[in-house]
């Protein structure tokens, strides 16, 4: 930094050493170098800058000064990831580089993430890079993201559940009955709810009431409104995005869980966008929108509350979601991979929505909506087939 008084300048990040920059005349110079504490651990005294020269520092003292540790990254086979970037946050910087190499770095905890050029990657990771050690981390490739309209879709694994109203879940509706055996392929379902922005990037227009934001969730489209919006991505993207069948939405809601909802059987303000409406007779969530900073009598942002065990927002709450299905009552036997009834006059929407009472927001509630009907409380999320994503 120069020595001019009250003023200090610098540079935050990541620096290749040696130090190659050129600096003002007729100023004294000093380079400090910081620790990952922030506290100063070499410094350099340049004196007083009178003529044009090129400064360079290497960094054999600096490095004695510095502790640093290894960091490898791989799949959760231990397989070097190529053709892939790791990005890095410490406290005073990001930084990207490639995957295959062995990174050197200042000892201190650090978040982690990494994505191919497909757009499969992993969820953020907290690590810790200690003194002289090799650290070897595995990280799951559990995330795609698309590469037209920046959505992320989380890997959702093969299982069985319990689909339906489960004995001691209060708040039934006969439609939930009975409570039946399903298991249902792998799949990848939209992390968020498909948003404002998304919809124009593809569609050109912006259909919703509550135009808020980009990151809002599309509302007041209908089933085949869906549909043509699906039709368009998957012609500019060569996938064959879809909407979730009514049993793989039920199941990437429950996210393992046997409750009423993937948190537990109670429902609060905080745990999902519900009962924002002011004019209410209900308990409402009003005041906690506002406390918030969200917006009354509207959406909320996608992913402004937390998310379930398989890292999905909102699948309870904001809006209603469409499903792929014809809505029809439940068979008593075991089925594998659903896809409901075979005609019908209304579609299954999932979910609850931001003016709706706690009964409709659960994992297990069900409603018949006709395709062609638009409404402010209903948008949708795409699945995707798992090998679509490798």
């Amino acid at each position: 930094s120069g020595s001019s008084p009250g003023k200090r300048s610098g540079t935050e990040g990541l620096l290749r050493l040696p130090v190659e920059t050129r600096l003002p005349l007729r100023k004294n110079w000093q380079l400090v170098f910081y620790d990952h504490t922030l506290q100063p651990a070499h410094t350099v005294e340049l004196g007083r800058i009178s003529e044009n020269q090129l400064i360079r520092l290497g960094y054999e003292e600096a490095e004695q000064q510095v502790k640093t540790g290894e960091l490898v990254v791989t799949d959760k086979q231990r397989q070097v990831l190529r053709d892939a970037e790791v990005t890095l946050r410490g406290s005073l910087f990001t930084n990207t580089a490639r995957a295959d190499r062995t990174l050197v770095l200042p000892i201190g905890e650090y978040e982690v993430q990494v994505e191919n050029s497909s757009g499969i990657g992993s969820a953020w990771q907290r690590i810790a890079v200690q003194a002289g050690k090799k650290e070897v981390e595995e990280l799951e490739l559990n995330r795609f993201r698309d590469s037209i309209t920046g959505m992320q879709f989380m890997t959702v694994p093969a299982g069985c559940f319990q689909m339906g109203l489960l004995p001691d879940e209060k708040d039934r509706y006969d439609d939930e009955d009975p409570v039946h055996k399903v298991c249902v392929d792998g799949f990848w379902m939209g992390q968020y709810e498909v948003t404002q922005g998304q919809w124009q990037k593809i569609m050109g227009e912006n259909p919703a009431e509550f135009k808020k934001g980009d990151n809002y969730p599309v509302e007041r489209v209908s089933w085949e409104d869906a549909q043509k919006f699906i039709s368009n991505l998957n012609k500019k993207s060569g996938k064959e995005y879809r909407l979730p069948t009514e049993a793989e939405w039920e199941y990437a809601a429950r996210a393992g869980t046997s409750t009423a909802r993937h948190w537990g059987d109670d429902i609060s303000c905080d745990k999902a966008m519900y009962e924002n409406d002011p004019g209410s007779n209900e308990d409402s969530c009003v005041d906690y929108v506002r406390k918030r900073g969200l917006i009354p009598d509207s959406t909320a942002p996608v992913g402004s509350y937390p998310p379930n065990q398989f890292d999905l927002y909102d699948m309870m709450g904001n809006v209603w979601e469409w499903c792929a299905d014809w809505y029809g009552d439940y068979p008593s036997s075991p089925q594998t991979n659903p896809v409901g009834s075979s005609s019908g006059s209304g579609r299954v929407i999932r979910g609850g929505g931001w003016n709706f009472s706690p009964r409709n927001v659960r994992s297990a509630n069900r409603v018949r909506y006709s395709p062609v009907r638009r409404f402010n409380r209903l948008g949708f999320r795409l699945a995707l087939p798992v090998q679509q994503g490798r």
